[in-house]
């Protein structure tokens, strides 16, 4: 598979760099910010394939991010995993939200190395 930009939107330092190392371990460029608002910015300056997002973050939460990309002519079709520790609950509100895939943390790498390939895929 060729190399694809993901972004990845998490406030917390520490998982931000532990997903940009696994993004580029499966050879992808990460791109890493620390809020919803950020990640925003980042999508208007340059393409992406495939965004990774906390949903609980300050300033824009990943429920608000993904509402405003999907909602987008130009981002709609960019594929959204929402990555969370707040509860399966929350799933729904995800997918209303219109997040292509929902892990709930702590996540298997498996099954995130498998979601992405398969919405990169598309």
């Amino acid at each position: 598979m060729t190399a694809r930009r993901i972004l990845i939107a998490d406030d917390d330092p520490i998982q931000r760099e532990l997903l940009a190392m696994l993004v580029a371990d499966l050879g992808h460029e990460p791109v890493a910010v620390a809020d919803g608002e950020a990640a925003l910015a980042a999508v208007a300056a340059a393409p992406f394939d495939l965004v990774l997002s906390d949903v609980a973050m300050p300033r824009l939460d990943g429920f608000e991010l993904c509402r405003r990309l999907k909602a987008a002519p130009a981002t709609r079709m960019l594929p959204v995993i929402l990555l969370t520790a707040i509860g399966e609950e929350y799933k729904l509100e995800g997918i209303e939200a219109g997040a292509d895939d929902f892990l709930s943390k702590p996540f298997s790498l498996s099954a995130l190395y498998a979601r992405m390939r398969g919405l990169l895929r598309m």
